[in-house]
């Protein structure tokens, strides 16, 4: 290498150092950022089943809602034959949540079709109702502490007429 460079080839070198220079910046500032992004806590999985009275949810829907929502955020999935999971790759972590439970169903009544264009046949549609009462979804206390890993066996028995309960495991877990 000679110490002499040509003014294009140093403002090659220089720019590219610039660039790179930049470049690495960009990279740090975007690690620090995602560093700060996400929960301290470790990641959980949550499934069980869910009954109203005596009888498992059909099809459904429940959230878990973080208590503390710092450093968490909700999750939820659907309810099927009374079963639910969200699984550990989810991004669910552990900590203290608020269950909100919803599920649908037909009354046996049809509804009027709505308006159509052109005035084009259009057929009345069944009509569907949230059957589960607001004390387990909008104004919830259902309860569930999910610790770090599986958590499988986090039950609802949702009451008719009743108070909501905190979810009760089915089989204990390993105490620390």
């Amino acid at each position: 290498m000679t110490a002499t460079l040509n003014t294009l080839g140093g403002t090659a070198v220089i720019m590219f150092r610039i660039v790179r220079c930049r470049s690495f910046g960009c990279v740090m500032l975007l690690m620090l950022a995602l560093a700060g992004c996400g929960s301290k806590r470790p990641a959980a999985s949550v499934s069980g089943d869910v009954k109203y009275g005596s009888e498992s949810i059909a099809t459904g829907s429940i959230r878990f809602d973080p208590v503390d929502a710092n450093d968490a955020k909700s999750f939820g999935t659907q309810i099927k034959e009374g079963k639910y999971e969200i699984p550990l790759e989810s991004g669910l972590v552990a900590g203290e949540y608020l269950v909100a439970i919803y599920a649908t169903r037909e009354t046996g009544k049809l509804m009027a079709p709505p308006e159509t264009l052109h005035n084009t046949p259009s057929t009345p549609t069944k009509e569907v109702v949230q059957y589960i009462p607001e004390a387990y979804n909008a104004n919830t206390k259902l309860k569930a502490t999910l610790k770090a890993g599986a958590n499988a066996g986090q039950n609802f028995e949702l009451q008719v007429g009743e108070k909501p309960m905190s979810s009760t495991p089915s089989t204990p877990g390993p105490s620390n």
